[in-house]
């Protein structure tokens, strides 16, 4: 009897030790994974946000697949597939300062959310009108209009809102700007694969409409957000207008040459690599749905690792050396891309092409929201949305190309314009080179 007491006290007590060494060993592995995670995730704001783009951005992804492989079925046209990715920023010039305006004069969070839940609304609609053949080119084209006319409205808020959820003067605005777009981009490696399978196995409408839940639940998340106690957006009654923002673009020539670089990319890159990618899914690689997901996946992967490369290098190099290098990548890859016959080299050129592009729109995002002060920040954030009604002009222009010769001689010469366009303002903005 006593030989059992014994046994079972040391057996406790052993059990205890255990436990103890235990404690120590997970509280140790909890201090290293707090360690190792990127410091924008440790502000509840910016988490909140990641899981926004998380969940928008595989709605994003999932309806470009759809569209752009529902419009080439459909129509078999180049120049409407084309133009389906590009139309919906033709609507950017009426959008974006609306977008801007309602940025600095409201709560950013309600705009975020009540544009989700009416872009749930429109893409339900849509998605039956699919699902029961009543769906024509013009629909689609509609469809993207809307669509576009929303997320354009919205945009401008999305990009302010970041920094009103860090401390004031944070020197973590472009990871934090990097940890958001690569959450985004994520989503484009992960669901364009799945999409193109849904597709197959449901059909495309039935595929769209389940993108309206996962919008539905971004609005709820984006209500959820609030800027933190010392940044507090303070909207002002007084009339909110446009002129001091002129007045301050006329003042700073680094913001100018920012906005029209990025103004390049939406008129020779876009429109060129992907809106043409389903026509090159389709007649050069010979693949088909699926093929066209992995070719959107291998964009949301150079996306992803852009972005993230960013958040851990962007301190260690200056912007210019960035900037160059980047667009370096980018216009080498667009152009071995535009003659690539294989998915072996389709993927990476792919993957590259996204990797300069996305990692230069991220650093410019970063830099307009950190040189601009927050009364202006909605407005100067939706030149972005402006600068995006040349997409529509690129689609054309691509679109037309490939219709009279084919895809890849549109995506040569929009390599060469994109190449000469850069150079160009690097010589006309001596702040563009010099920026650190």
């Amino acid at each position: 009897m006593i030989h059992s007491r014994i046994f079972i006290f040391n057996y406790l007590m052993n059990l205890y030790k255990l436990c103890i060494k235990s404690k120590k060993f997970f509280k140790e592995i909890i201090i290293k994974i707090k360690n190792h995670t990127p410091k924008p995730l440790s502000y509840i704001g910016i988490r909140l946000l990641t899981l926004c783009q998380l969940l928008g951005g595989t709605s994003i992804f999932i309806q470009n697949v759809v569209v752009g492989w529902f419009t080439y079925d459909l129509t078999g046209s180049r120049i409407l597939t084309s133009m389906s990715w590009g139309i919906d920023s033709l609507s950017n010039v009426i959008s974006g300062p609306i977008g801007g305006l309602a940025a600095d004069k409201w709560e950013r969070k309600k705009i975020l959310a009540y544009t989700q839940f009416l872009k749930t609304a429109i893409i339900v609609i849509f998605s039956f009108l699919i699902i029961y053949n009543q769906v024509n080119a013009i629909w689609i084209l509609f469809f993207v209009l809307l669509i576009g006319f929303w997320s354009t409205v919205s945009a401008p808020s999305e990009h302010a809102v970041v920094p009103t959820v860090l401390p004031v003067n944070s020197n973590i605005l472009v990871s934090s700007f990097a940890t958001i777009m690569a959450a985004q981009h994520l989503c484009g490696t992960i669901m364009p694969p799945i999409a193109g399978k849904m597709i197959s196995w449901f059909g495309p409408g039935e595929t769209l409409v389940s993108t309206s839940l996962l919008l539905f639940l971004g609005g709820l998340t984006y209500l959820k957000i609030n800027p933190i106690n010392s940044h507090k957006e303070n909207k002002q009654i007084e009339k909110i207008n446009y002129k001091e923002l002129l007045i301050f673009l006329k003042k700073s020539p680094l913001i100018q040459a920012m906005v029209i670089s990025r103004t390049w990319i939406y008129l020779f890159v876009t429109p060129a690599v992907h809106g043409l990618l389903p026509v090159f899914a389709a007649e050069e690689l010979n693949t088909n749905s699926f093929g066209l997901g992995l070719l959107f996946a291998a964009l949301g992967t150079g996306g992803v690792i852009g972005n993230l490369g960013l958040s851990l290098w962007n301190k260690r190099f200056q912007r210019n050396i960035l900037f160059i290098s980047y667009w370096s990548i980018a216009c080498i890859a667009m152009f071995i891309f535009a003659n690539s016959k294989s998915l072996l080299v389709s993927l990476p050129t792919a993957f590259l092409v996204n990797f300069g592009i996305i990692s230069t729109l991220t650093i410019i995002r970063s830099s307009l929201a950190s040189e601009v002060p927050d009364i202006l920040r909605g407005r100067v954030s939706s030149l972005n949305s402006i600068a995006m009604i040349v997409v529509p002009i690129g689609s054309f222009i691509a679109g037309s190309i490939a219709e009279k010769y084919n895809a890849p001689t549109a995506t040569m010469l929009c390599c060469l314009f994109f190449l000469s366009s850069l150079v160009i303002t690097f010589l006309i903005y001596p702040q563009i080179r010099n920026v650190k």
